[in-house]
């Protein structure tokens, strides 16, 4: 803040001190009946009276330096005093010191303001504290005869030479700042109360705060009050009566929401409890864990395991002693087997497809099967479908699934069912094995030679087959299969060399045309 002041002098004597060890007249209940003097302002300045908010309108809060306090007064009387006094409670921050300041003469000021600066007492100031003097008192005497710069008794100032003032807060730089208060979070949003700390340059204050991540996005009273939904920023702008702006911005330190994935897997063994829960935190900030369950269990680790059935509760606490408390429940099931030997299969539709079917125990939990088919061997299962187990059964139930996506080619099949529940272990049923006979009717290729050494031809005996027709054909013995496909010359398909690396014996070969599908045996010596 700028003060246009018309100084007419700082006054200064040599016996100008700050006297806190002598006695305060305030203590002796004096009645003071002068209204000679009005204090205009006080203001922090450097040792020569010059305001700080001259060269300095705003200020960082935090940032210290070393001041002055300045007076300025007028006065009813055109007459000088003597061992003129200030006595006040000087608080700065939450520091309050006695004030008890010896100015000696001190000249009237009745047709101009005049200053006094207490330049043997300098303050250390640290911007954003409040300076104030509280419950001053100004003491002097008409005649200088007596000194008493030293020293003086209650009855040395009389009531009519002294004068009691108001609380005065200390004019300063403006120094934008604020606190906040947070409440632990509730429903995922954590309460925040603002309070501006701001002090300094000349009131009454405009208001701007902006906030991010926050119910709120700005506002424009002292003392706001807000929801945020995790981490976020406070930004202050202040302006005051003089026009001045100055801006304070935080980065919150508040608690939020404690976030996280548990996992839950139950027990199943009966001799040895292998039930657990493990967390996977999304909250960053250090936490601390507290675990109670059943039959005395206690630990602070994040993850438990070995656990046995029962309910388990847990408390977690945040760096800021926000706690949240919630209960888990580790379930015991008993693994039984799924079936008793009794998958069955049966060929469909002219043996180009499996019906299945089975059934499991009672007691068998929520989950699904999956059936799974594999070709030739048991190598290599694959899953060809899969049934849900939507609820608990407390009978035998039987179940079907008809397979009919095989291939012409597919003579030899393996099914298993497997049944994959909500917890616990997957089991399996046992393995059968299906036969598909080849059958085949009103045959339109043949190959030629057959048995053969080395090349072989396919001849059509049917109508007219039209040339350029796109013929696709598939060669499958037991260590390989190929797939190519031929343009028809004349009827015939020559296989040239592709089977002359297949290995020797039966060689199914099936062809693909005219939207049939045909299968011819051939043999390889």
């Amino acid at each position: 803040m700028l003060f246009m002041i018309l100084v007419v002098g700082i006054i200064e004597t040599s016996f100008s001190q700050n006297q806190s060890n002598l006695l305060d007249l305030r203590a002796c209940n004096k009645s003071c009946t002068s209204k000679n003097y009005s204090i205009l302002s006080v203001y922090l300045s450097d040792k020569n009276g010059n305001p700080m908010t001259n060269s300095l309108l705003t200020c960082t809060p935090g940032f210290e330096q070393t001041t002055y306090l300045s007076i300025r007064y007028q006065t009813t009387s055109n007459s000088e005093v003597s061992n003129a006094r200030i006595f006040a409670d000087l608080k700065v921050g939450e520091e309050t010191r006695f004030l008890n300041y010896f100015f000696g003469i001190l000249p009237a000021a009745s047709d101009l303001s005049r200053v006094l600066t207490l330049d043997n007492f300098p303050l250390s100031w640290t911007c954003g504290e409040e300076v104030s003097l509280n419950n001053p008192l100004l003491s002097w005497t008409t005649s200088g005869s007596a000194d008493l710069s030293e020293d003086y008794a209650c009855n040395s100032y009389p009531t009519a030479q002294c004068q009691f003032q108001s609380n005065i807060v200390v004019d300063a730089p403006l120094a934008v700042q604020f606190d906040y208060f947070y409440s632990c979070p509730e429903n995922g949003e954590t309460p925040v109360t603002f309070s501006s700390t701001t002090n300094g340059g000349r009131g009454p204050y405009q208001y701007n705060w902006t906030f991010t991540n926050a119910s709120l996005s700005d506002f424009t009273e002292p003392d706001p009050v807000l929801n945020f939904y995790g981490r976020g920023t406070a930004t202050l702008t202040v302006t005051d009566a003089n026009g001045t702006v100055n801006t304070y911005h935080a980065d919150l330190d508040i608690p939020t929401a404690i976030d996280f994935d548990p996992e839950i897997i139950h027990q199943t063994e009966e001799d040895s409890p292998n039930g657990s829960i493990t967390l996977e935190m999304n909250t960053l900030s250090a936490l601390s864990f507290s675990w109670i369950g059943p039959n005395g269990f206690v630990s602070d680790e994040q993850n438990i395991y070995g656990l046995s059935e029962g309910t388990y509760v847990l408390t977690i606490t945040d760096a800021f002693g926000c706690s949240e408390v919630m209960d888990f429940e580790i379930f015991y099931f008993i693994t039984l087997p799924l079936l008793r030997d009794d998958l069955n299969a049966s060929l469909k539709e002219n043996n180009q497809a499996v019906k299945l079917t089975w059934s499991r125990n009672s007691g068998i939990g929520t989950g699904y099967f999956k059936v799974e088919r594999a070709l030739q061997n048991t190598d290599a299962f694959t899953v060809v479908g899969q049934l849900p187990v939507t609820e608990w059964n407390t009978e035998t139930l039987n179940y079907h699934f008809a397979d009919s996506s095989l291939s012409k080619f597919d003579r030899i099949i393996y099914y298993r069912i497997k049944f994959v529940p909500e917890f616990g272990k997957s089991t399996y049923t046992s393995t059968i094995k299906v036969d598909i006979p080849l059958v085949q009717s009103d045959k339109k290729w043949s190959a030629f030679p057959n048995p053969f050494e080395d090349k072989v031809r396919l001849k059509y005996f049917g109508n007219a087959l039209p040339l350029g027709e796109l013929i696709k054909i598939k060669i499958y013995s037991p260590s390989m299969t190929y797939t190519n496909q031929f343009v028809t010359k004349e009827n015939h398909v020559d296989l040239g060399t592709i089977v002359s690396s297949a290995p020797k014996g039966l060689l199914i070969v099936e062809i693909n045309y005219l939207d049939k599908v045909e299968i011819v045996k051939v043999l390889k010596k």
